[in-house]
């Protein structure tokens, strides 16, 4: 008897699938706000590594992806023309 009372005092809602709803747009809002936060670190990173380093976050990536691969050379990257040789060649003049 007390659970009959229990479901009876529980408030109807008009929209069964509100509860989804709420729940999926509660996801939304995290997936939304975990974007911007590492948005923000990758720009804070890019502005740290640039004062410190004179380097790109894209020149930092493609530094630690080369240095992942032991004895890598330039006959093992393949590079042809074109953004990827260029910016070896903008490393390379600046000094790395």
């Amino acid at each position: 008897m007390e659970s009959a009372r229990w479901f009876a005092s529980r408030p109807v809602s008009r929209n069964p699938s509100r509860g989804k709803m709420e729940r999926c747009d509660r996801s939304r809002a995290a997936f939304s706000n975990l974007v911007r936060y590492e948005t923000r670190l990758y720009n804070a990173l890019g502005v740290r590594l640039t004062a410190e380093h004179s380097l790109s976050t894209g020149q930092y990536e493609f530094m630690w992806f080369i240095g992942g691969w032991d004895g890598c050379g330039a006959n093992d990257l393949a590079i042809a023309v074109g953004a990827t040789s260029k910016g070896v060649d903008c490393m390379e003049a600046a000094g790395w």
